[in-house]
C-alpha cells in the first residue's frame, strides 16, 4: 500500500464524513505550500498522521489520528510535542463540543498536552456543498486566543483552509 493509499484509510476511518475532503481535494492539497501531510509509521503501515497548514503566526491542525489500536500508548503526544518543538509557533486546532465520551476525551487530551479550550461560536464551513458546516471549538496552543485576535484567527482558518472569504 502506498504513502497516499495508507494515510486515506485511516483518514476515512478516523473522521466523519461532513469532516473530510473528498479524496481528489485532498491529494491536489498536497501541492500547496502551506500544507503539509506527515504520516508516522508502525511496522511499515500508516499508524498516525497529522495534516496541518503553517498560516504564518500560527499553525493550524486540520486533521490529526492515531490508527485506534494503537491509541493510549504515547504516538499522539510525542507527535505533539514533536510540532510543537520543530515550529515553535502557537496552534490552533478544532475539536467537537464535549457531548459525548469520545469528544470528552479528546479535549481532556489535548488539555493535557497544554492545549487551551476557546469560548468562542466556531462553525467549521462545509467542505463541499454535498456536506453540512459543523460547530465545532478551537482549542490553542499555548495561550487561549484573547478576544481581539479571534475574528482574524478565524478569517485566516476559513480563507487558506476552507477557501472561504467574506462569506
Amino acid at each position: 500500500m502506498g504513502v497516499f493509499e495508507g494515510f486515506w484509510e485511516l483518514y476515512e476511518d478516523s473522521f466523519p464524513e461532513d469532516e473530510r475532503r473528498d479524496k481528489a481535494c485532498q491529494q491536489r492539497l498536497l501541492d500547496n505550500p502551506r500544507y503539509k501531510l506527515i504520516p508516522y509509521y508502525k511496522e511499515k503501515r500508516v499508524a498516525a498522521f497529522m495534516a496541518f497548514w503553517d498560516l504564518d503566526d500560527f499553525l493550524f491542525i486540520e486533521h490529526f489520528a492515531v490508527r485506534q489500536d494503537l491509541r493510549g500508548h504515547g504516538y499522539g503526544s510525542k507527535i505533539i510535542a514533536n510540532l510543537e518543538e520543530k515550529y515553535e509557533k502557537k496552534i490552533v486546532l478544532e475539536v467537537e463540543p464535549p457531548y459525548n465520551i469520545l469528544s470528552q476525551r479528546r479535549i481532556k487530551f489535548y488539555k493535557k498536552l497544554g492545549f487551551y479550550l476557546n469560548d468562542y461560536s466556531y462553525v467549521q464551513p462545509a467542505y463541499d456543498r454535498t456536506l453540512n458546516e459543523v460547530r465545532l471549538y478551537l482549542m490553542s496552543y499555548p495561550i487561549p486566543i484573547s478576544p481581539d485576535k479571534v475574528d482574524s484567527v478565524i478569517e485566516k482558518i476559513y480563507k487558506y483552509v476552507y477557501n472561504r472569504t467574506g462569506d
